[in-house]
């Protein structure tokens, strides 16, 4: 069985909103998606891991069950913008 994951920092006009705030703009959306991807591979790598970003933080983190291999994760984009970052 092949496993990957597939993470998106949507670039159009959505109409979710986060409970009380508006929805981010793509530019925060995107550097929060690179910061949660920096976390999974660190998590990854198995271990107790720490973790202090501008978005996220865990504190003593592991994951139970890692995969033989990470598997590879592919970024989602749409629009040239989401594309290239």
């Amino acid at each position: 069985m092949r496993e990957y994951a597939a993470l998106a920092a949507l670039d159009h006009g959505l109409n979710e909103h986060i409970v009380a705030n508006d929805w981010p703009s793509s530019v925060r959306r995107q550097a929060m998606l690179a910061e949660a991807i920096k976390l999974i591979r660190l998590l990854w790598r198995g271990g107790t891991q720490t973790f202090e970003g501008r978005f996220f933080a865990v504190d003593g983190a592991h994951i139970y069950s890692l995969p033989p291999d990470p598997p590879p994760i592919y970024r989602a984009a749409v629009g040239r913008k989401a594309a290239q970052a």
